[in-house]
């Protein structure tokens, strides 16, 4: 795939994961049970917000592991957040070991926020090709830890976990 087709898949693969994961921004357990990634999958092309083609590349097999591993995460009162945008200002030493207290402000979007009580989980969805872990998480905790500064801030919970989710592993990583 080229990069482009890996954003329009990485983009895809939150929809159908955010299809099935969302209802008014929250789930049930009971939902997540009733997972049919082929019917996901048909209402998306149906909708427009899927590529016939596209759809046919997506790899159905990294979908479920996928979708079986965060599932594991799921209690029943957990609150479920997908593609959720922030907005932060804060200092850039919070996210920086650089010692400048100069204001910044930082845009972005989290795959997937889960919230139990008073802490949540992040996880952000990777379609990268390495399998060095060490260099992805050298690459993504700058982004991660804006994400767990907006979250804390903006739910008002402890981020208990940052987690990158490896399509190709099959695997989370903790940042």
């Amino acid at each position: 795939y080229s990069c482009m087709e890996r954003k329009k898949q990485k983009k895809n693969v939150s929809e159908i994961l955010n299809a099935q994961m969302t209802e008014e921004e929250e789930d049930t357990l009971k939902e997540l049970e009733e997972f049919n990634f082929d019917s996901v999958i048909s209402k998306l092309v149906a909708s427009g917000k899927l590529e016939k083609e596209l759809a046919n590349k997506i790899n159905k097999n990294q979908i479920e592991n996928a979708y079986l591993k965060i599932k594991e995460l799921i209690k029943p009162d957990t609150k479920i957040f997908t593609e959720k945008q922030f907005l932060l200002n804060t200092s850039y030493n919070k996210i920086s070991e650089d010692k400048d207290d100069v204001n910044v402000l930082i845009q972005g979007v989290v795959d997937l926020i889960l919230i139990n009580g008073n802490e949540a989980i992040i996880i952000d969805f990777k379609t990268n090709k390495t399998s060095n872990e060490m260099a992805l998480k050298q690459k993504y905790t700058l982004q991660l830890k804006c994400y767990e500064l907006a979250v804390a801030e903006g739910f008002k919970v402890k981020v208990k976990s940052k987690m990158l989710y490896l399509f190709n592993l099959n695997k989370f990583i903790s940042l």
